[in-house]
């Protein structure tokens, strides 16, 4: 049985499965491996000291032979909307490890709290902050010279978004036209931040180190004509799990499609997968080659919104697990030698 709720399984010849439903994890670790069973040569190309390196390249006939990309929100997708667990996810997440696939962090969170996320998951690939307010990419994780507009921190940076001090203007100005109250990050306390979240203080601290997003509640009736208000001033609002956001002119679909531009120039044609929960991944769903919708309140508008997308039967990161190990399974393997490094190459 799949683990989706929609979903035609796509062949992948030779494999020794049946359907995803009936192989255990560990199984499909050792198809994977096990390439003396199976006569087959795999490679691996993975990031040390944040650069790509390939080990081997031939793949069998009859296999995928596209890099696979994962792009992933965070909360209700790959962590568990209330305890921000990932433990369930953690058997899909050794073998994307094991496997060298680049798994990218798509979120609304600011880049200090997704430092904090990519050191407990061991991830060393680009990441998305604040709604597409930025694309964090380590320096020499490609094998060309990126044309950034900043480089810090060991990141070269490309930012999308408004400002956040722009942000909090605008929003207080469209919460007084439209006589609808509002209470934003930049009004809060940590400790309040933390209550609404239901993280720590130390988490708190860093989720209010806003750039380009501010969430925010909406406290009094009149939200249709607050959201008009900050329409109005040019300025978007999505929705999140938690919060109402507001944001310049950025989206993560817009980081999501430059990043694969990337690895498209790197790589040559890749193939990208989707993972997200909240209307506010909408857009970059649509911009994926497979979306993923994980099991939510708002899963039914957000498929709505992305009718091609696979809905799963689970939410959190056990949806998010069987998601993903069932990708790897119809996928097969990827393993495609990146083009030579150039410096020379200079890409926007």
């Amino acid at each position: 049985m799949s683990l989706f709720t929609s979903h035609q399984h796509r062949a992948c010849p030779g494999h020794a499965f049946g359907e995803f439903g009936c192989a255990s994890w560990e199984a499909l670790s050792l198809f994977l491996r096990d390439a003396d069973y199976y006569s087959i040569r795999y490679t691996a190309f993975w990031h040390y000291s944040y650069s790509l390196h390939v080990i081997d390249s031939t793949v069998p006939a009859g296999y995928a032979t596209l890099m696979l990309i994962i792009f992933t929100d965070l909360d209700g997708t790959l962590l568990d909307y209330e305890s921000y667990s990932y433990d369930a996810a953690r058997p899909a997440l050794a073998i994307i490890k094991d496997m060298g696939i680049p798994l990218v962090l798509v979120t609304s969170k600011t880049r200090a709290e997704v430092e904090v996320w990519r050191e407990r998951l061991d991830n060393h690939d680009p990441f998305i902050v604040e709604n597409g307010g930025a694309l964090y990419l380590p320096r020499k994780y490609f094998p060309f010279t990126l044309q950034a507009p900043a480089y810090r921190d060991g990141y070269a940076v490309i930012e999308f978004g408004t400002p956040y001090g722009e942000l909090v203007d605008t929003l207080r100005a469209a919460s007084s036209e439209s006589q609808c109250s509002v209470i934003g990050f930049h009004d809060m306390s940590i400790q309040e931040v933390s209550l609404r979240c239901g993280i720590s203080m130390d988490l708190a601290v860093l989720a209010k180190r806003r750039e380009y997003d501010e969430p925010f509640e909406i406290l009094d009736p009149g939200a249709d004509q607050l959201l008009k208000c900050i329409e109005s001033r040019k300025k978007q609002w999505t929705r999140g799990g938690r919060f109402y956001h507001i944001l310049g002119p950025n989206d993560k679909s817009h980081c999501v499609r430059l990043l694969t531009h990337f690895y498209e120039r790197a790589f040559g044609e890749v193939s990208t997968v989707g993972l997200g929960d909240g209307l506010n991944d909408t857009r970059f769903l649509k911009a994926v080659d497979i979306p993923i919708v994980l099991k939510s309140a708002e899963s039914a508008r957000l498929l709505a919104r992305v009718p091609r997308a696979r809905q799963t039967e689970l939410p959190g990161s056990e949806g998010w697990n069987h998601a993903v190990l069932e990708i790897l399974q119809n996928h097969g393997n990827h393993r495609v030698e990146p083009m030579p490094a150039d410096s020379s190459i200079q890409s926007a």
